[in-house]
């Protein structure tokens, strides 16, 4: 909290005395970057505590998972900054009704994405999702820096993070953490250090309607 909060009480005070048009430009762009950078802390805070004390329940409800994965992507794909990262989808149905909890399953999608494009920084981030073993296994697989054995441990862990420059709260793996626990899954990575990673979740759920494409597993 105190990061961002103390760049927007600093440029704030410099933006006061300050007569340049561009440079006021610059100090108002980095004031707005670290307002939404607290504001995403805080929310991310707020939600991981409601989640591990059972606050939340979870809104299980019918949706068309291949239709809603396919806008998840989308709308990740024009938030990827990386020209040099292929951003790629792995969509087998062309429909896969079932009865979860909606932004539940698009939050894991999010914060796997989101922490891929952080630690790739060429090659490929792969997003995917398979109705198996009577859930929804949801995975993200990039060509990142890998995790070595020894921390793939903690990274479900809260506000933990391999690179101490690299954006964000370190607590999306965390709240995929919880939220799968909250669905009584299961979440993991399969990582080698160099090599990339893929994380994955497992959401047990009822399935109503599954209709692969020409291609899907």
């Amino acid at each position: 909290i105190r990061t961002p909060l103390n760049s927007i009480v600093g440029f704030s005070n410099l933006l006061e005395n300050c007569e340049d048009p561009q440079e006021k430009a610059k100090y108002i762009e980095i004031i707005n970057v670290n307002n939404e950078a607290l504001l995403n802390l805080i929310n991310d805070i707020l939600d991981l505590s409601k989640l591990e004390s059972g606050m939340i329940e979870v809104d299980n409800r019918e949706f068309d998972m291949a239709s809603n994965f396919n806008n998840a992507i989308e709308a990740l794909g024009k938030k990827m900054k990386n020209p040099h990262i292929q951003f790629i989808s792995d969509n087998p149905y062309q429909r896969c009704v079932v009865i979860s909890d909606q932004n539940r399953v698009n939050q894991i999608i999010n914060n796997y994405c989101t922490n891929a494009f952080k630690y790739t920084e060429t090659g490929f981030v792969k997003a995917g999702y398979r109705y198996e073993n009577n859930g929804l296994k949801i995975y993200v697989e990039d060509t990142g820096k890998g995790i070595p054995k020894e921390k793939q441990s903690l990274l479900f862990h809260r506000f933990e993070k391999l690179g101490s420059f690299v954006q964000g709260t370190g607590l999306e793996l965390a709240i995929c953490k919880a939220i799968t626990d909250a669905f009584k899954g299961d979440c993991g990575v399969e990582s080698e250090d160099g090599k990339g990673s893929k994380f994955w979740a497992w959401i047990p759920c009822e399935k109503i309607d599954i209709v692969q494409t020409a291609q899907g597993a």
